[in-house]
């Protein structure tokens, strides 16, 4: 089990150059020779095949929860073959954006990677979300233009990379400001208002326009 870990860990540093191939393929004929299943293979290839591949390796390889090192002599990093699979939505941020203009259907895009989220959620518009997979966000609330990642990479002093992977909870009815991260392990509660330029790791926080 180990060896296919290392083995699919290894497959996914080609698997966004592969994907963006295919979307470029797609675009092309789609423009020469449109048609309903080269325009339903496009959206296959852009929203559904990254979340569905990672439902289905999750299963097998669920992300580690805490702390673990990265490299090629640790163990499979279970966060890094997600990390490639949502690296497309990285480079290109308005594929995401795309279906954010649309009205429950980002949220619904959220759940099929794996996230709780609520009724009526509104996202703002350049919200940037680094993990997909372990966000759960409450009913109501509010995401204004901030970056949330459940992930932090750091190096220790033997230089090897050590990845925090911690989920992210955003109560009911909470309101989160824009240009505010909020990091791993962060925590807000219902109806709880995060002020612009907020910092949040864990149960730490720094406002940055009170400084």
């Amino acid at each position: 089990m180990k060896m296919l870990g290392k083995f699919i860990e290894r497959s996914m540093w080609f698997y966004p150059s592969v994907q963006i191939l295919a979307v470029i393929y797609l675009i092309t004929k789609s423009i020469n020779s449109p048609s309903l299943e080269t325009i339903g293979s496009l959206i296959f290839v852009l929203y559904f095949l990254s979340p569905l591949l990672y439902r289905f390796i999750s299963l097998i390889f669920p992300i580690q929860i805490g702390r673990h090192q990265f490299g090629p002599e640790f163990e499979t990093s279970h966060w890094m073959i997600a990390h490639r699979l949502q690296m497309i939505y990285v480079i290109f941020p308005f594929i995401e954006g795309v279906i954010n203009s649309l009205p429950g259907i980002y949220s619904n895009w959220l759940r099929l990677w794996g996230s709780k989220i609520g009724k009526r959620v509104y996202w703002g518009p350049d919200v940037r979300i680094l993990d997909r997979t372990h966000l759960t966000v409450g009913d109501k609330s509010f995401v204004g233009g901030s970056c949330l990642s459940c992930h932090l990479a750091t190096t220790k002093a033997d230089g090897s990379i050590e990845i925090l992977f911690l989920p992210i909870r955003i109560g009911r009815q909470a309101f989160i400001s824009a240009q505010s991260n909020i990091g791993p392990g962060s925590k807000v509660k219902d109806q709880e208002f995060i002020p612009i330029l907020t910092q949040m790791l864990g149960n730490r926080r720094k406002n940055l326009v009170q400084e």
